[in-house]
């Protein structure tokens, strides 16, 4: 048996109801990928900086950068929302500061509030 199949075995018995995942790992054809983006994205940051909009353009790949990271993300079945409102009955997560608990901060102290 290999040291692989040991580690998932060990994880199965620690958690039985959690389902096993494998880390990603990198690849050589992942990294080769992830190189020529970047050296595409250099090419085009240093044409954009000839036509005088350098800035602009990291700007963009900013907000571009940010959409791709978070929009990509799979929620779970059950999962909440930080956002109590796009959760069913406007359901908070536990430990939510909320505006009522600010207000008894503000009046009473913060040793008020539990």
């Amino acid at each position: 048996m290999s040291t692989k199949d040991g580690q998932q075995q060990q994880q199965q018995q620690e958690d039985p109801g959690e389902e096993v995942s494998e880390p990603k790992v990198w690849d050589k054809l992942a990294i080769m990928v992830f190189g020529l983006k970047c050296l595409l994205w250099l090419a085009l940051w240093g044409l954009f900086v000839e036509m005088q909009f350098g800035a602009i353009f990291v700007l963009l790949s900013a907000f571009i950068f940010l959409y791709k990271s978070l929009s990509n993300r799979k929620r779970k079945k059950n999962q909440l929302s930080a956002y109590s409102v796009f959760n069913p009955n406007c359901e908070r997560l536990d430990g939510t500061f909320t505006a009522e608990q600010f207000e008894q901060e503000l009046r009473y102290g913060p040793g008020a509030v539990r």
